[in-house]
């Protein structure tokens, strides 16, 4: 391991909460159904590794992005197609339908946000802070 790796105080010194992303770090390759993300600190998006104490940030590809939002837009479509399919036949309104939909496709993607993130992010170390010349 590098002395780059090594950025981070000792995972109990540093104040940290947990996110719903899948964590896999670059330093010592340890994976994890959950982040710690940095709570101090003047760089966000960073999180720290509980094995190793290394750095690690979330980078996403445009590319990447875009499909996953199809998907889940996919996804919210076919939810709010069928909520509102089902409650024509029940006589409900079309707002209380789209509530609905609203409602689940909100569950659905906080259900499905782990396995999601493990699709859409890789991580990396994060970037050095830029040198200040004189």
């Amino acid at each position: 391991m590098t002395g780059t790796a090594r950025q981070a105080a000792p995972a109990s010194a540093a104040r940290t909460r947990r996110a719903r992303l899948f964590f896999r770090c670059p330093a010592c390759g340890h994976e994890a159904p959950y982040s710690l993300a940095l709570v101090d600190g003047a760089q966000r998006n960073v999180y720290l590794c509980e094995r190793c104490g290394a750095l690690a940030q979330a980078r996403t590809h445009a590319g990447r992005m875009f499909a996953g939002g199809i998907g889940v837009g996919a996804v919210a479509g076919i939810v709010t197609y069928g909520v509102w399919l089902s409650s024509s036949a029940f006589a409900a309104s079309t707002l209380a339908a789209l509530l609905v939909a609203m409602a689940v496709i909100c569950l659905l993607t906080w259900a499905v946000m782990p396995s999601l993130s493990k699709l859409l992010f890789k991580w990396s170390l994060p970037d050095k802070p830029a040198v200040k010349r004189g």
